[in-house]
């Protein structure tokens, strides 16, 4: 074998080294991030995962999934399917798309709310997968947790937050009802139980409990319900 080649061959056996120390170096900050971090190839099999990962589905560690199906881990809740389209299109397009939010079902846990983000990976300008992040949302997940209807509204009396539960009593999606106030949406007048209700805390700051009510849903029919209305304060005010 001639210099030349030796050389060469050293060059690449160097370079290696180098890629496989990147790599290396990849895989113990993925490993130890608190987020749920998983590499999938073109194919959708899982190439490279942290332990969180693993968890979901009951396995001990990383190395006991690589090989298998995302959806072999975890799957998006079926009340998520059509939010779930805009990261699905994403990923066929090799796009990137950050923080979608979406209820994730793992094989061996409880359903979680996830911010959910995809990032395209290319090598020398060709595609080989995908690296796909998901934070648990704590929040999120005991506000979806909460089994009675559940939703936020601003000082403005604005509705910017709408629970499943929410939807399922009133038939009113959250993107319909996010920007609304609540008496546009059921209240029969300006002049309601529940609006009563939420004027009386917002001035008091105290928290408003068993308040009977008659709301108005979706399909126009009425609902008797019972209202609690819990102000967020900050530094002693209304928030």
């Amino acid at each position: 074998m001639c210099s030349k080649e030796s050389e060469k061959i050293e060059y690449l056996e160097a370079k290696l080294m180098e890629k496989e120390k990147e790599i290396g170096f990849l895989r113990e900050v993925f490993k130890n991030l608190p987020a749920y971090v998983v590499f999938i190839d073109e194919r959708g099999v899982i190439r490279y995962a942290n332990d969180n990962v693993a968890k979901l589905a009951g396995f001990d560690s990383a190395d006991e999934i690589v090989g298998l199906k995302l959806e072999d881990v975890v799957v998006v809740h079926e009340d998520y399917i059509e939010k779930a389209k805009e990261l699905v299109k994403a990923m066929k397009n090799k796009e990137k798309v950050e923080n979608i939010e979406l209820k994730l079902v793992p094989k061996d846990g409880e359903p979680f709310i996830a911010s959910v983000s995809v990032y395209p990976i290319y090598v020398n300008g060709e595609f080989v997968g995908y690296i796909e992040v998901f934070k648990e949302n704590e929040l999120e997940s005991i506000i979806e947790g909460i089994p009675d209807a559940f939703y936020v509204i601003n000082n403005d009396g604005f509705i910017i937050r709408w629970s499943r539960q929410a939807e399922k009593l009133t038939g009113y999606t959250a993107d319909y009802a996010i920007g609304k106030r609540c008496k546009d949406l059921f209240a029969l007048s300006d002049n309601s139980q529940i609006c009563r209700a939420i004027i009386e805390a917002i001035k008091s700051g105290e928290t408003v409990m068993n308040v009977e009510a008659t709301i108005r849903v979706a399909d126009g029919n009425t609902v008797p319900v019972l209202v609690n209305v819990i102000p967020r304060l900050v530094d002693g005010k209304v928030d």
